[in-house]
């Protein structure tokens, strides 16, 4: 599914309209890691109605950035939305982490949604869980509105920040909850 998300992508990201790109209900999505550049030609609204999964192998990330799994970066006027899910399947991850087991390595993991040097951006009724490592992060990002979240992890899961907000202005996050590890 990860070439045909950034086909979409990138055709959406292309358009002089308004686009939307869905995920539909009932419809689950694996994809691996992926960047998602702009900027694009007009507002785009990715709806995530179904359920993004990521590979469950830590191994998939050989060789690409451990850091990211599903990377926004330069997208001006992005609403993501739909009352779906992204599940980081971190389960793999946290057994491996050095914070659960002093004798494993310690090694970066992913987080699940990272937007970077984004603006005018949306993010609405949306479930984030089990991320690797992080779930959310906003980094040089100005005029965002986080609503009707819900970010959740296992108490046992390490290091599973909720929403993390660095070097960005006019970042507002409402009526969001946030249980993670």
């Amino acid at each position: 599914d990860t070439q045909a998300f950034a086909e979409a992508w990138k055709r959406a990201c292309s358009s002089k309209v308004k686009t939307r790109i869905l995920v539909p209900q009932n419809y689950t999505s694996l994809v691996r890691p992926i960047d998602l550049s702009g900027p694009c030609k007009a507002r785009l609204i990715l709806q995530i109605s179904g359920t993004i999964i990521a590979p469950e192998d830590p191994d998939v990330w050989e060789g690409l950035n451990p850091r990211k799994w599903i990377y926004f970066h330069g997208v001006s006027r992005l609403t993501v939305e739909g009352g779906g899910t992204v599940n980081g399947m971190g389960q793999e991850w946290w057994r491996r982490s050095c914070k659960h087991n002093h004798s494993n390595p310690c090694h970066g993991a992913p987080t699940a949604l990272t937007f970077h040097k984004c603006k005018n951006m949306r993010i609405e009724n949306l479930n984030v869980m089990d991320s690797q490592q992080m779930h959310i992060a906003f980094t040089s990002c100005r005029r965002v509105t986080v609503s009707g979240l819900t970010v959740i992890a296992p108490a046992t899961s390490p290091n599973t920040d909720g929403i993390h907000i660095s070097a960005s202005r006019g970042i507002v996050v409402d009526n969001t909850t946030v249980s993670t590890g």
